[in-house]
């Protein structure tokens, strides 16, 4: 019995060795591995820590991420410092000290506050605060035109150049400080009358009329004639409009009495009254500073009581030389007929505008003006023939930060077409120093190209797909999105029109140009559209280029 449990004994002792080895086996294999996945964690922690970005990028620069922290401890690398910037008046000096743009931070693209902190791979824009100027206005006053003789020296203002006037800018802030004057001075070049050139003077009573008077006037600008209007009093009283659009053509008011009576039936001081008042009425309509010089008797009716009462109120009697008898209707082609026949330096020729139906009087003119052209007749107005006022042909010299700048209008006339359609221009086509200038709205418009026409600073809005620009008329400034650029030619105000040089309107449309010599035709093509060449025929470089500096090419 006792062996068997010494045999019992020793079996139980092996097999509790055996399951203690066992356990021990594994607990170390246990060991084991947890040992390799805790190595294999740091390798892999290690792979991630030297994966990880040890650099960020500021203004574009590679940096250490230790020169890092907060996007405000990045500014003070680059030395900005973290105010904003001032707000100054139109002089320069401060208004508002911190007024201005304050400090931006970016990252990655996206805006972040200053006390952001920069990691590793980051890309940060840091945009030092800046000063603004306080916004400016602007006021324009037009300048009187200072005529000019082609020798140069200062000479009396023709009536057809009074619509040109110069224009004095100046731009200020709220704080009253004056920040700049822009002056562009206008010198219409005149010439005195001379007996080498056939000159008559075309004269209408009894106007103006609502009807006529428009019809005679757009023919009479086809042909760029000008005229005199002898006018009623009660006639401009009533028709003010019509009366502004014959001083607007550049033509010569005149006075023909109040209401047509016979003058003769009249006492001299009654003469006088009644010429004081069609004075006072046609300036208190047209403005006080339109030229009056003279003053038809009705039905010719005069005597020398007559002609003193007229003197007396300070102007000139004045009849004529060829009678149209226009009056009796007897037909377009006699009324023509009559003048041709009679004509002769110096002629004063009497037609109609009102007191009836003058639709004979306007055939006739249509048919008169490209004969008397033909002969080499100039019509011109009354104080032109008579040597009281200088004659001018349209050459205009725009003085602007001293330089000058000739225009007049091209010869030959240039024709304007845009992608194989005519132009309407509503004036001829102009040259400023050998470059052509063309009347900007048809223009730009014909060309895609919004435009606005902006009264109260004589400037020109487009938007084009090129940017957004403002051109002052009278002027070498401008304005690209919002930023200042220079131009080497100006556009300008000339007459009642804004004219724009060729060059700048091919760099705001993206167009191209082509000259024909043969008809005279400047041909205009749209972004994208392929001008064919016909032989002979140049295309026009857009030789004005728009820097965002301000500089001129």
């Amino acid at each position: 019995g006792g062996s068997t449990m010494h045999t019992s004994d020793a079996a139980l002792s092996h097999a509790e060795t055996t399951y203690h080895q066992r356990v021990g086996q594994q607990v170390a294999a246990a060991r084991r591995v947890a040992g390799g996945v805790m190595l294999l964690l740091l390798l892999l922690l290690c792979l991630l820590a030297g994966l990880r970005p040890h650099h960020f990028y500021l203004n574009g620069q590679a940096l250490p991420l230790r020169q890092a922290g907060t996007a405000a401890d990045c500014a003070r690398l680059l030395g900005h410092p973290l105010q904003a910037g001032d707000l100054l008046d139109a002089r320069g000096e401060i208004l508002v000290a911190g007024g201005g743009l304050p400090v931006s931070f970016r990252r990655n693209g996206q805006p972040i506050t200053p006390q952001t902190v920069i990691r590793g791979g980051d890309e940060l824009t840091v945009c030092p605060g800046r000063d603004v100027t306080e916004p400016l206005t602007t006021t324009l006053r037009h300048l009187p035109p200072t005529p000019r003789l082609a020798n140069g020296r200062r000479a009396p203002l023709p009536a057809a150049a009074a619509s040109f006037v110069g224009l004095r800018r100046e731009e200020r802030g709220f704080s009253g400080q004056l920040g700049a004057v822009e002056i562009a001075q206008v010198s219409p070049v005149v010439n005195q009358p001379t007996g080498e050139k056939k000159l008559i003077a075309l004269t209408f009573d009894d106007g103006p009329s609502p009807r006529y008077t428009p019809m005679l006037l757009k023919t009479l600008d086809k042909y760029e004639v000008r005229a005199t209007f002898f006018v009623l009093g009660q006639m401009a009283q009533a028709y003010p409009g019509v009366l502004r659009q014959v001083v607007a053509g550049g033509h010569e008011i005149a006075i023909h009495s109040w209401s047509h009576p016979h003058l003769t039936r009249l006492t001299q001081a009654q003469v006088t009254a009644d010429s004081q008042r069609c004075m006072k009425a046609l300036r208190s309509l047209a403005g006080e500073s339109l030229p009056l010089a003279w003053e038809r008797p009705p039905y010719g009716s005069t005597n020398a009581s007559v002609k003193a009462g007229i003197q007396a109120a300070g102007l000139q009697q004045i009849l004529w030389s060829v009678d149209t008898n226009d009056w009796r209707k007897p037909g377009a082609d006699v009324i023509c007929q009559r003048i041709l026949r009679h004509l002769h330096p110096g002629a004063v020729v009497l037609m109609h505008d009102g007191g009836g139906d003058r639709s004979q009087t306007v055939a006739a003119l249509s048919r008169l003006l490209p004969e008397l052209l033909a002969r080499g007749y100039q019509p011109v107005t009354l104080s032109e023939l008579k040597g009281l006022t200088s004659i001018f042909d349209g050459q205009v010299i725009y003085t602007i930060a001293g330089q000058e700048f000739r225009v007049h209008p091209s010869a030959p006339p240039l024709r304007v077409e845009s992608d194989g359609q005519e132009v309407a221009c509503p004036g001829p086509v102009l040259a400023c120093n050998g470059q052509p200038l063309l009347p900007a709205v048809p223009t730009f418009e014909r060309l895609g190209t919004a435009c606005v026409y902006e009264a109260p600073t004589q400037s020109l809005l487009l938007a084009s797909a090129t940017g957004q620009f403002r051109l002052r008329l009278n002027s070498l400034r401008a304005e690209r999105n919002g930023r200042e650029v220079s131009l080497l030619l100006p556009p300008v105000l000339y007459g009642d029109r804004a004219y724009v040089p060729l060059q700048a309107i091919l760099n705001i449309t993206g167009a191209t140009a082509a000259l024909s010599p043969e008809s005279q035709t400047l041909r205009l093509f749209s972004p994208g559209a392929s001008p064919p060449r016909p032989q002979g025929e140049a295309l026009v470089p857009p030789l004005l280029t728009l820097q965002p500096d301000g500089t001129r090419v």
